[in-house]
């Protein structure tokens, strides 16, 4: 998967979860641009939403956790400032705080693996979870229809 590709699935899973936001919070929206500590700002309740688009997760069953990239440079769970993670599988959405996915890699000792995905240039460090470990550690999960 190329870069372009990869981003026009991360717009796409943004726009969905902040469409799901605003149903409540009309205020909500996306930060515009490079921004690595979150994506959606919900300024009626102060709170801060990073979306990860996870399509591959349905294939792998792994929720992939990037923590370098490139390796040796924080990126992802060790850079965000966000309340909650959203990972949109392209069949549910797995609301989760940072903390959560932490505490997740810790109990469960996962170790990191570094590879070189699409046409990423350099290699990323991350962590592989199994999806049905994931959702316990989750806020909320639910399933949609892809539209």
């Amino acid at each position: 998967m190329t870069f372009h590709e990869d981003l026009a699935i991360g717009h796409r899973s943004e726009d969905h979860v902040l469409g799901i936001i605003r149903r409540r919070y009309p205020d909500a929206y996306r930060i515009e641009g490079k921004h690595s500590a979150y994506d959606i700002l919900v300024p009626e309740l102060g709170l801060t939403v990073e979306v990860k688009g996870d399509y591959r997760s349905q294939e792998t069953g792994n929720i992939c956790i990037e923590v370098n990239h490139p390796i040796g440079t924080p990126s992802g769970l060790l850079v965000t400032t966000a309340d909650y993670w959203v990972h949109d599988t392209g069949k549910e959405l797995i609301w989760i705080k940072p903390q959560e996915i932490k505490d997740c890699i810790m109990v469960y000792n996962y170790k990191p693996r570094d590879f070189t995905a699409g046409d990423d240039r350099a290699a990323k460090r991350v962590y592989l979870i199994p999806i049905h470990i994931y959702r316990t550690f989750a806020t909320r999960c639910y399933e949609y229809q892809a539209t």
